[in-house]
């Protein structure tokens, strides 16, 4: 019994290791940073290579051994592995309780939630659909083609109180502005769908609604920065610090 878990112990160690150098090599030579949300699962494709890799290896160095050689190795190598892990643990526990934000950072955000659509889906590496909600604090972006993966994150305070402050200037815009928008000699590219649920809006500040749709052409974008801010802002949350990401 005790041999088997002075084995146990190196080949656990071994795999660690493997664990750690691998999201190292994965994400320092192998992953290019265009790989966008994609980077993660090619990253845990290298540690899971790792982990096996090096696994195997304490393994066989594991069933070479015997009596003391067997435990002051086990002991040499699990001990300085184990400490390692157990500082990352802590560092990590202690950046996320400094990260965390409090409940009243969030207050000038409002609750909202916000909806960007490509129109124009020509380009198949564009993801289709943003979605932003500020009850949950979290992006959903669904897309690119042919898999249409659903990844999602947290949303820090100040990058939602940016989006809220943009809708409600959105939501000011000039008539004469919308009209650009939807000029009919120009194919629509983007769509947004807005629903400020709180209600904080004064009456008379707003040509559009609290809930409403907006079409927008390119020419739009680029002519009305009030437009395109929002447009953008939504658009590029996902690039923001945030939450970790996961994917469906």
């Amino acid at each position: 019994m005790t041999t088997f878990l002075w084995r146990s112990l190196l080949v656990i160690s071994f795999g660690m290791t493997g664990v750690y150098l691998g999201a190292w090599a994965g994400a320092t030579y192998f992953v290019p940073k265009s790989a966008g949300l994609a980077g993660g699962a090619m990253v845990l494709g290298y540690v899971i290579l790792g982990f096996v890799g090096f696994a195997i290896a304490g393994a066989l160095i594991a069933f070479r051994l015997q009596g003391k050689k067997l435990r002051h190795t086990a002991l040499i190598v699990g001990v300085p592995v184990l400490l390692f892990y157990l500082v990352l643990s802590v560092n990590a526990l202690m950046k996320a309780a400094t990260e965390r934000e409090p409940e009243a950072a969030f207050a000038p955000a409002g609750t909202f939630t916000v909806t960007m659509e490509r129109v124009d889906k020509s380009d198949p590496y564009l993801f289709v659909r943003m979605h932003v909600d500020s009850k949950t604090r979290t992006w959903e972006q669904t897309g690119p083609a042919p898999e249409h993966k659903v990844c999602y994150a947290k949303i820090k305070a100040k990058n939602l109180i940016e989006i809220r402050d943009a809708l409600e200037s959105l939501l000011a815009v000039s008539g004469d502005k919308l009209a650009d928008c939807n000029r009919a000699d120009q194919p629509v590219i983007k769509r947004l769908h807005w629903d400020l649920t709180d209600g904080r809006m004064e009456q008379g500040s707003a040509n559009l609604p609290e809930n409403g749709t907006l079409e927008v052409n390119e020419s739009c974008l680029r002519q009305h920065f009030e437009i395109s801010r929002t447009f953008s802002l939504v658009e590029k949350i996902s690039l923001q610090a945030g939450g970790k990401v996961r994917c469906n």
